[in-house]
């Protein structure tokens, strides 16, 4: 992942296997990600719009929790090329959820496209926007 930003990336996404088709079309997240913080900190950080809300479930009701994309798209525009590389693991171990949040980790990622494509929407922006942030 380092390596990757000293080759200019501004941010490297890791495509986890529950998540990698969401990060293999750009949509960045902290799950597991780097940062060049300096360029995160360069655009305005994350973007209130993705606070999520105080309630336990709101997935259902809210396009937050998968906004890490924002600055992504600021850093991109800021510096007129892709800024996101993103490495896929070669090996991994399972993803152990605690049995009390099962439920909640299920409707988080079965809610996570609309959610994404909802915060496009909310902040004008398009799927296209977001892949062009990719690094080839």
């Amino acid at each position: 992942m380092v390596s990757r930003i000293n080759e200019g990336a501004k941010a490297v996404a890791v495509a986890l296997p529950e998540i990698a088709e969401f990060v293999r079309e750009g949509a960045i997240m902290n799950t597991l990600a780097l940062w060049d913080t300096e360029e995160l900190l360069g655009v305005g950080g994350f973007d209130p719009r993705d606070r999520k809300p105080r309630t336990s479930d709101h997935y259902a009701s809210s396009n937050a929790g998968v906004g890490e994309f924002i600055p992504l798209l600021r850093m991109r525009e800021k510096l007129g090329r892709p800024v996101l590389a993103i490495a896929t693991p070669v090996a991994h171990g399972p993803v152990d959820i605690p049995s009390d949040r099962q439920e909640l980790h299920k409707k988080k990622i079965a809610s996570k496209r609309a959610r994404i494509e909802g915060m496009l929407k909310e902040i004008g922006r398009s799927a296209a926007d977001l892949r062009a942030c990719i690094m080839h």
